[in-house]
């Protein structure tokens, strides 16, 4: 069978695993940041319930993003391709959190500023990012029996960088918080759509919104990559 690269990172294995998807890694335009390590990993996260994701949702979107959204947004623009359901989805969502006032810090309202600080410390400090690379939680910064070594560092690995990127660009606060409040959603999207397939329909079309959510995933933190490449 194949072997995913949840399947390495739940083994623990100690193999010289490429930290960035492969799609990554070929391109000529990858970046630097992208090739040393990813902000996420595709199976793990896609692999989060849709319960789990809703919470984290709303978490990082101080309440102004759900499930629910998605859902309404689904039934009232039905589309068979899955990056025009995320584009409603985008446009169902509250405009704050699209595009805050042109990503300036400056212009944010005190009680958005405190939001994202919020949503900020949720990505750095809590689980959020550990869940995307399917690490249990253990209530701590210890690692649980049932993570590997591997998943454990990428994750911690990953909060440093975003914490040490922040501290020369306010920007990232709000690009990071927007970047996993979109990646939740195409969680969330991508489990609406699967749960959405018949039993025979599911053999030829699960595949397919498998690899579109895979790609969405992967423009959706094109830019954090960026602005964290420039800011180190």
């Amino acid at each position: 069978s194949n072997m995913t690269s949840s399947d390495l990172v739940g083994k623990g294995s100690e193999a010289n695993i490429s930290l960035a998807p492969s799609s990554l890694t070929n391109s000529k335009e990858t970046s630097r940041i992208e090739r040393q390590f990813y902000l996420y990993d595709p199976d793990s996260t896609l692999e989060i319930n849709v319960d789990k994701a809703n919470g984290f949702l709303i978490l990082l979107s101080g309440g102004r993003r759900n499930s629910n959204i998605i859902q309404q947004a689904l039934k009232s623009n039905p589309s068979n391709e899955f990056k025009t359901s995320l584009n409603m989805v985008s446009e169902a969502s509250d405009p704050s959190l699209q595009n805050p006032h042109g990503d300036s810090v400056d212009d944010l309202t005190p009680d958005e500023r405190s939001s994202y600080e919020l949503a900020f410390s949720a990505l750095t400090d809590g689980n959020v990012i550990d869940s995307t690379f399917g690490i249990e939680s253990t209530g701590g910064s210890k690692r649980s029996r049932n993570t590997s070594a591997i998943a454990f560092n990428a994750s911690k690995l990953v909060k440093n960088t975003i914490t040490a990127a922040a501290l020369s660009s306010e920007k990232i606060h709000i690009l990071a918080v927007q970047t996993y409040c979109k990646c939740f959603e195409i969680v969330i999207l991508y489990h609406l759509r699967l749960a959405e397939l018949g039993a025979i329909s599911w053999c030829y079309k699960h595949q397919r919104i498998r690899s579109d959510a895979e790609m969405c995933l992967q423009s959706v933190f094109v830019p954090l990559y960026e602005i964290m490449e420039d800011s180190t």
